[in-house]
């Protein structure tokens, strides 16, 4: 008996909020978001934001865990992840947007962070308010 192959649908999404987006795989992605996500999650949200690099793609939920060093089982843990922090968003069953670029850390999650990325994020970002996360997609 074989296992069936699940396809996984994603699409770029910009947040419209973040008047200085960064990327994700950037520095500021990888001292503010990194530890606030985690690094499975980190690492899923990076390859995300490459896959949709050109536009929406299809790939198999095998290959995206291979891309990403995890069992095609434990690919949905920090996909899930992604989208409490609202990195990402389901649209159906295995259909998603990812947002393609770092914005700020919100409030909350600026104020368990070290002193020194308050900074960061306000040099980065032109201000150390808080950011919007999109309610509809």
């Amino acid at each position: 008996m074989t296992t069936p192959t699940i396809h996984l649908i994603f699409e770029p999404l910009e947040d419209p909020n973040v008047t200085r987006p960064q990327p994700v795989d950037g520095t500021w992605s990888r001292t503010a978001w990194l530890p606030v996500i985690g690094p499975s999650s980190w690492l899923m949200w990076t390859e995300l934001a490459r896959i949709v690099e050109n536009g929406p793609a299809t790939i198999t939920a095998a290959e995206l865990a291979d891309r990403i060093g995890l069992s095609p089982k434990r690919i949905y843990a920090p996909i899930d992840r992604l989208g409490r922090f609202r990195l990402l968003t389901e649209l159906n069953a295995d259909h998603y947007r990812v947002l393609t670029a770092a914005g700020p850390l919100s409030e909350s999650q600026l104020r368990r962070r070290p002193g020194r990325v308050a900074g960061i994020q306000a040099d980065t970002f032109g201000y150390p308010g808080q950011r919007h996360h999109l309610r509809s997609v």
